[in-house]
């Protein structure tokens, strides 16, 4: 159970260590535009192969896909670290978010098929608390290898601790069962839904490439910008008829005419959006608007991180007591609008007290919900149903970040040029934009020196308009938790049948149980 615990530490500490390094890394190769490609190449392949992923599990084996998917993951890391431009660093993102979404859903159903309904909850537990530590030396481990030996280590790091978690895995997780190693190489790859594969990997890209570069590198009424969107969006359906047709989907499509699985895969969605956009911006308030080095942005998040794990443990109480999701979620979703409010207040004179007050606000609403959507699902729909259902809400849960960030990046590029013209208007705008963390001590030649404050100020505003779309984000994730208090989405017994529990103590199943 280590090895696997180990490996999602790996890939959680991945996302979190490199949000630290990337106004660095902005300003060593001089590409603002960069800014969103680093995390959206990431999750763009970790959201459309998850699914796969999970297909790809069942038909060679777990155990040999998720062997697979570290070294995938490791050689995306090594891409990165010795990457000579933004470019080739995105390509490395984007490899290494391949490797993420095989290791993800293989420990999630490696422990699903070694453990039972009711012990899943005491590893979801796990899971949190395995992100909560990662969250923490994330921020430290990349503020200091970012203000030391350079950021570069951010991703060479992953390197022997992916090694570790490969022995671990190939010594201690169960070998794979007979059915999964009989059969010709082509008798399984025939049962691969590769167009469902191609059409959902096209519409996504389809759809993310021009949020991500319009108002930026491309004008919104651009015909590319425009004709990108529109075969996006028109592949959607013919995703949805090819994977109606297909007899192993790689998203079954049974599970949209489930209210319970829509409701929660909706909630998964906003709610990685809000968090994702709260934890990526944040450090490039602190290191540009506030001053900050990249290891005491770190640490100032370090509470953020801290505050999760208590409301997970008392969200999972909750739920395991009264056997319902929705207060849970609706409390966390206002938690969130409330919290990302305030950041709208930040400037660059904010005290620590205050930046750490509404970091804390917004790491305990997000504890109250991350953990629900696994068990959310697993609860939507009957026993045979939920490692699909699964499957479906972590698709939605790192989907939700990958528009998130496309939107919000658009949004704080598109404010900082037309803040720039205005606060600062001798300032270089390409110097200004691709120099993020030395703003405050740019040569004359760049910013005149009486308008270093304005300039700084623009950043300022372009993250108050990021985070005055987060409270939007927030505001939908709000909605979304009330539709699965209407449903009634709640836990279900070991059968998997539609009793609610909480009311009948026979039927009860408990968080707590599983953890004592």
């Amino acid at each position: 159970m280590f090895g696997l615990l180990l490996s999602i530490f790996l890939a959680a500490l991945d996302q979190s260590i490199v949000a630290t390094a990337v106004p660095k890394i902005i300003t060593d190769f001089q590409d603002i535009t960069g800014i969103s490609w680093i995390s959206t190449a990431y999750l763009v392949t970790t959201t459309a192969l998850i699914p796969i992923f999970g297909t790809l599990g069942t038909i060679f084996g777990l155990k040999r896909t998720f062997l697979s998917a570290i070294f995938v993951f490791e050689v995306g890391s090594l891409l990165c670290g010795a990457a000579p431009s933004m470019p080739a660093l995105i390509i490395g993102r984007a490899v290494a978010g391949i490797g993420k979404a095989g290791l993800f859903i293989s420990v999630i159903v490696i422990i699903s098929e070694m453990v039972g309904r009711r012990e899943n909850a005491k590893y979801q537990a796990s899971f949190a608390l395995v992100y909560a530590v990662s969250g923490v030396c994330g921020p430290l481990i990349g503020g200091a290898l970012t203000d030391g030996i350079g950021w570069r280590w951010c991703f060479y790091l992953n390197l022997p601790v992916g090694l570790i978690a490969t022995v671990l895995v190939i010594l201690l997780v169960p070998s794979d069962p007979p059915s999964k190693s009989g059969g010709t190489l082509i008798s399984k790859l025939r049962r691969i839904d590769f167009l469902g594969c191609f059409l959902l990997c096209a519409s996504m890209l389809l759809i993310l490439v021009p949020l991500s570069l319009g108002g930026v590198q491309y004008k919104w009424s651009d015909a590319i910008i425009i004709v990108m969107l529109v075969i996006g969006v028109a592949l959607i359906p013919i995703l949805a008829w090819v994977e109606l047709r297909h007899p192993e989907p790689i998203i079954l499509p049974s599970l949209f005419r489930n209210p319970n699985a829509v409701v929660v895969f909706t909630a998964a969605f906003f709610g990685g959006m809000v968090y994702n956009a709260t934890i990526y911006y944040v450090p490039v308030y602190l290191q540009v608007a506030h001053g900050s080095t990249a290891l005491a942005s770190g640490l100032i998040t370090v509470p953020f991180i801290l505050s999760i794990q208590p409301a997970v443990l008392l969200s999972g109480w909750g739920v395991a007591r009264w056997g319902k999701f929705g207060a849970w979620w609706v409390a966390g979703g206002l938690g969130m609008v409330v919290g990302t409010a305030l950041l709208t207040t930040l400037d660059e004179g904010s005290g620590d007290a205050k930046q750490i007050g509404i970091m804390i606000l917004c790491g305990i609403s997000i504890g109250l919900y991350i953990q629900l959507p696994i068990s959310g699902a697993q609860n939507a729909v009957e026993g045979e149903m939920a490692g699909k259902a699964i499957a479906v809400a972590n698709f939605f849960g790192v989907l939700g970040p990958v528009f998130g960030i496309a939107v919000t990046s658009t949004v704080f590029t598109n404010t900082l040029s037309s803040s720039l013209t205005r606060l600062a208007p001798h300032a270089s705008l390409s110097w200004v934009q691709n120099h993020p963390v030395e703003v405050r001590s740019a040569p004359p030649n760049y910013v005149p020196p009486e308008e270093i404050a304005g300039a700084v100020r623009a950043f300022v505003e372009s993250l108050r308009a990021v985070f005055y779309v987060t409270v939007g984000m927030g505001a939908c994730l709000v909605v979304a938790a009330v539709g699965t208090v209407l449903v009634g989405v709640s836990i279900v017994d070991e059968k998997g049948t539609n009793e609610k529990v909480g009311t009948e103590g026979e039927n009860e199943l408990t968080i707590v149980d599983t953890l004592e």
